[in-house]
């Protein structure tokens, strides 16, 4: 790890070395200064216990939540404040989170604020979960879920990506993103209000590739 011994010498280092990022931070450094929360010096973060444990498998989650939503990371994701993580490669944890039962503990044991519920740790880190061991049923299909799901996301960028290449204008809006969720004849519709008009011929192939 390189080491400095005084905020200078480290901010040429940063600099040289990364020259687009100590651009972007510059216009910041008065008020860098002022933090109370910063590391050696005031473009960096504060020192944190818990760097490691972003790198490894997690459950992550928002603090405010109106339904369940729980995500496995295996990819070293970082996140702010606003997300908050479970250090584990315990899939079973992430299929109870995410059903109908893990909400209504939620529920129980979380406070409740306008439509949704607060998970904060010391109420959210009270709710019972089951013994399992990863080969058991619970986690088999936890592990078969995020299989799925990587590959539907991976069909729908490539679709996306499709639709962007070949349809001159097209904008891929919120409604087109969710296009796995809408029959063809629906899609075509949406393609129109872009004042986009496939041909008969173009219909039939695009059919069958939507399919």
């Amino acid at each position: 790890m390189q080491t400095f011994e005084n905020e200078a010498d480290a901010w040429n280092y940063l600099k040289a070395e990364y020259s687009s990022i100590a651009e972007w931070l510059e216009p910041f450094a008065e008020k860098g200064r002022k933090r109370t929360d910063k590391g050696d010096f005031w473009w960096e973060l504060r020192a944190c216990d818990y760097y490691n444990q972003f790198a490894k498998p997690k459950i992550m989650y928002q603090a405010f939540q109106v339904k369940p939503c729980f995500i496995y990371d295996t990819e070293g994701f970082y996140s702010n404040n606003s997300m908050w993580f479970i250090p584990t490669d315990f899939k079973a944890l992430l299929a109870v989170l995410n059903s109908r039962m893990g909400w209504w503990l939620i529920t129980k044991y979380c406070s409740q604020i306008q439509n949704g519920y607060q998970l904060i740790w010391k109420y959210f880190g009270q709710i019972p979960v089951p013994a399992c061991d990863e080969d058991e049923a619970l986690s088999l299909l936890a592990s078969t879920m995020l299989s799925l799901n990587k590959d539907l996301q991976e069909k729908r960028s490539r679709f996306l990506r499709r639709l962007s290449e070949n349809l001159e204008g097209v904008k891929i809006t919120t409604t087109l993103q969710t296009f796995d969720k809408m029959d063809f004849g629906i899609f075509v519709a949406e393609l129109k209000k872009q004042k986009i008009k496939l041909a008969l011929s173009q219909q039939d192939e695009w059919e069958d590739y939507f399919n």
